[in-house]
């Protein structure tokens, strides 16, 4: 199986879009479409291979960190200053209606974000990126965050 990158950079590049692929494993995908719309195609490969995707002048592609991350809401808005990482993932939990558990050990100094109709996973992906955490998401347990090891 060739892998989602590969059936998605051929989508953006026949729908004359730029791609931007956020790092992240997506599972390898084999898919057969015809004469169907973009978000329709972008839809079937991104179900596969585990991954969002968001079209806004460049094609946006966010893989997520397992199959039950992607019953996260697909979209969020959240707008804090100046407060401790921390609070910003309790935040985004409450704001997205889930459980959250946060390993103790994540950087506290005070960050300030401001996300606007922003993909879920795409907005735990930049938090994570910039406190060197990961995170993923169970609907029986909730948003894991956890200190990358």
């Amino acid at each position: 199986m060739p892998p989602a990158a590969t059936a998605i950079n051929a989508l953006a590049a026949a729908a004359g879009v730029n791609v931007e692929v956020a790092a992240g494993t997506m599972r390898p995908v084999t898919i057969t479409l015809t004469n169907v719309r973009l978000a329709t195609a972008l839809n079937a490969v991104c179900d596969n291979a585990l991954c969002t995707w968001g079209l806004a002048g460049v094609l946006k592609v966010t893989p997520l960190p397992s199959e039950a991350s992607a019953q996260l809401p697909q979209q969020v808005s959240l707008e804090l200053s100046d407060v401790p990482a921390i609070d910003v993932f309790r935040t985004l939990a409450a704001t997205i209606g889930v459980a959250i558990t946060i390993e103790p050990t994540l950087p506290s100094e005070p960050v300030t974000f401001n996300f606007k109709n922003a993909q879920t996973a795409a907005v735990l992906n930049t938090l994570c990126a910039m406190l060197q955490c990961s995170w993923d998401f169970d609907p029986q347990r909730g948003l894991r965050v956890m200190r990358k090891r």
